[in-house]
């Protein structure tokens, strides 16, 4: 991630935006993240529990917060914002989330208690969604120079 903040610092005029993206680390500092399943309907939601995701990718985490770090050291960049907010995949049903498991998110997993419980809502609330709620940070970097 250093060599690609590098060549955005190159190509970008002054003042031009990097925003740099991606799942928070390690939120409540467990050394594990955890992804909301919510059900909701009409404007309405409740929590049916968690998905899992294994610690491998928390070296990934790790790195890409000392990139950032790194390059504000460096002077390349400076923090204009950063904030945290909860971003919500919906999904139609339980199949459909078995296959972005499957397919997007490899290192995630529905627990049975979970997957029961979604089930559970779902016959209590037909018309709902299942939404997977995971917290996510942007930082805005600015070009200085």
């Amino acid at each position: 991630m250093v060599d690609a903040l590098h060549e955005a610092h190159r190509i970008l005029r002054p003042g031009g935006v990097v925003a740099d993206l991606r799942p928070e680390r390690d939120p409540g500092n467990r050394r594990r993240r955890y992804i909301r399943a919510e059900v909701r309907w009409d404007g309405q939601w409740v929590s049916a529990g968690a998905m899992r995701e294994t610690t491998e990718y928390i070296s990934d985490y790790i790195g890409a917060d000392r990139a950032v770090a790194r390059v504000l050291r460096e002077g390349l960049f400076s923090l204009e914002r950063s904030e945290l907010f909860w971003l919500r995949t919906y999904f139609r049903d339980l199949q459909t989330v078995d296959r972005h498991l499957a397919l997007e998110r490899t290192g995630t997993s529905l627990p049975e208690t979970t997957r029961r419980s979604l089930q559970r809502q779902l016959r209590r609330y037909p018309s709902a969604r299942i939404a997977a709620a995971d917290l996510f940070r942007l930082n805005v970097l600015r070009k200085d120079q």
